[in-house]
């Protein structure tokens, strides 16, 4: 740090002063870049390197300084100080608020991601679809509206944005995610449940598999939307739902994980595809065994 500290270096030979002594503030503090800020090396435009950060960025500072031409800022996750202020007067970083308490979002219609929090900084062929749940680590206001970082991917979310009238639309809602399960189902007399793609019917593969009266599903965690709970299927990236236009399509049974998996394995014993007993002697009666 102190090595960072130093804005330049200077000859000790003619008893120059080469340490001055300064103010720190170790506060940790959150900034939006209001425009491309540099990096540097050390607290000085003297040290400037050739790399920057995009403008919207969001920013973690823990040590803040004045020098003669500004106040510098120390970021931990570049390990570079940066300018308060540019040259010209105009300011590079805003102090913002931050919101880093963990939640989720749902996607209420197909919804861009973004690098940073400006809307200028769309990420190509980077389309959300209905019904995607967006797990938030950090939330702020920022451009008029409310960005969320998406947990794990590094990428912002705005909860809306605005239209060619000038209004905004809302593509995110906050989402009540149970994620204590398993959660054991099974498909009740006269259903078929077919496989979403997200927490969603717009996503539904009306054409695709689907689970009939009495198969048995896990989900692994489940989600209210559009009326119902849809259900995400353990160890799958596809989702079921609890009902469908308020008629019942799934039952919840109460079991452990040792009685569903017996479940399992004696309802594909009796499958159609596996006979049991009852339906091999039926057979053997009509000889087609």
């Amino acid at each position: 740090m102190l090595r960072s500290l130093v804005g330049s270096e200077m000859c000790i030979r003619d008893r120059s002063i080469v340490l001055e002594r300064i103010q720190v503030s170790c506060e940790t503090l959150f900034f939006r870049t209001a425009m491309e800020a540099p990096l540097l090396h050390t607290a000085s435009f003297q040290t400037l390197t050739p790399h920057s950060i995009p403008a919207g960025s969001i920013l973690e500072v823990t040590a803040r300084v004045s020098a003669d031409d500004g106040v510098y800022c120390w970021c931990p996750e570049y390990e570079r100080w940066l300018p308060l202020g540019s040259l010209q007067g105009e300011t590079v970083l805003e102090q913002i608020a931050v919101d880093k308490s963990v939640c989720w979002y749902r996607c209420l219609c197909p919804t861009r991601t973004y690098r940073s929090t400006l809307f200028e900084s769309a990420l190509p062929e980077s389309l959300l679809q209905r019904g995607t749940l967006v797990q938030a680590s950090v939330r702020v206001a920022a451009a008029d509206t409310v960005w969320v970082k998406s947990e794990g991917d590094d990428v912002w979310c705005p909860e809306s944005i605005p239209t060619a009238s000038g209004q905004w639309l809302p593509v995110l809602e906050m989402a009540q995610v149970e994620r204590d399960g398993p959660f054991y189902y099974q498909v009740l007399s006269s259903c078929a449940v077919y496989l979403c793609d997200t927490a969603s019917f717009y996503t539904k593969n009306s054409g695709g598999n689907c689970f009939t009266e009495g198969e048995l599903v896990q989900g692994s965690c489940r989600v209210a939307a559009e009326g119902t709970c849809f259900v995400r299927l353990s160890g799958k990236n596809s989702w079921i739902y609890e009902s469908d236009g308020g008629q019942p399509m799934l039952k919840q049974i109460a079991c452990t994980p040792e009685q569903f998996s017996a479940c399992m394995q004696a309802a594909d014993v009796f499958s159609p595809r596996n006979p049991g007993p009852s339906q091999i002697g039926a057979a053997n009666r009509r000889g087609d065994l």
